[in-house]
């Protein structure tokens, strides 16, 4: 049920973002933080629109048999958004939860346990008026 309704909301926002698909530049976002390896994360983005598509991976070696792969399993580790990115305040299509990029080092970056606190998957978007 679970991959039948990602599957369906992402397809259905594609079809809803078109332009943001077809004309939208393609950033691979780096991870960083104790389990940087265990996430993958890309942008897609418009002059008004950003998109993050992020997942996690090898959920083996990321848990033990009593932990799941959401909330503090992720420890610090953040995705790093592109210097050229206005947004900060991102909408999870999938959860309609709303995430908050947090400044530091001169950049702003999104905390991994709080965007994977329900499911390791997740389709982040923020929009400019105009």
């Amino acid at each position: 049920a679970i991959k039948l309704y990602v599957t369906r909301k992402a397809l259905r926002f594609r079809r809803d973002h078109r332009d943001l698909f077809a004309q939208g530049s393609y950033t691979a976002l780096p991870a960083e933080g104790n389990r940087a390896r265990h996430v993958v994360a890309f942008s897609r983005a418009t002059a008004n629109q950003t998109l993050i598509a992020m997942t996690g991976r090898f959920f083996l070696k990321l848990c033990n048999s009593h932990s799941k792969p959401i909330g503090e399993v992720w420890g610090n580790t953040t995705i790093g958004l592109p210097k050229k990115t206005e947004h900060k305040i991102f909408r999870d299509i999938f959860t309609g939860k709303t995430i908050t990029a947090e400044q530091r080092e001169g950049g702003l970056f999104l905390p991994v346990n709080k965007i994977f606190s329900h499911c390791p998957v997740a389709l982040l978007f923020a929009e400019s008026a105009g």
